[in-house]
């Protein structure tokens, strides 16, 4: 695949900007937890595991961005580790030049609060269900 439906995507949001275009097998670390964070990722084929103390807490698929929740707590560091569950391709796009995009489109920046607000959501079910698991453990229901 060449750059030219992840800018359509974005709606040449980056059309500036340097990408690289990556390929991964299956099971291949992406980053690390506590690596400098220099980039921002974005699917265009397969699915990322993002892992937190080797749990997994979100997958991202197709047309999804991943990096973001660390990009935005401003710490420039990875909160979390990422890595492969199929054979994968990502645009790469360097922190400076992802910034520049969201200053200057609306529309990018609208559809990364979407994104963020459905991974959000996300979470929350998945904490609610894991608490209501433990209780039932704790009861002997398990």
């Amino acid at each position: 695949m060449n750059l030219s439906k992840f800018h359509s995507l974005t709606n040449d949001a980056f059309k500036d900007a340097k990408l690289s275009l990556e390929s991964f097998a299956e099971e291949i670390l992406i980053y690390s937890e506590g690596e400098n964070l220099d980039y921002i990722r974005f699917i265009v084929e397969g699915e990322i595991a993002v892992l937190k103390s080797n749990n997994v807490v979100w997958k991202g698929h197709q047309n999804e961005f991943i990096g973001l929740s660390s990009y935005f707590n401003q710490k420039g560091v990875y909160g979390n580790s990422a890595k492969t569950t199929c054979k994968t391709e990502i645009v790469k796009i360097k922190k400076e030049d992802f910034e520049k995009a969201l200053n200057s489109s609306s529309e990018l920046s609208n559809k990364i609060i979407q994104s963020l607000l459905k991974r959000i959501k996300y979470t929350s079910e998945n904490v609610v269900e894991a608490e209501q698991m433990i209780k039932k453990r704790r009861l002997g229901f398990y």
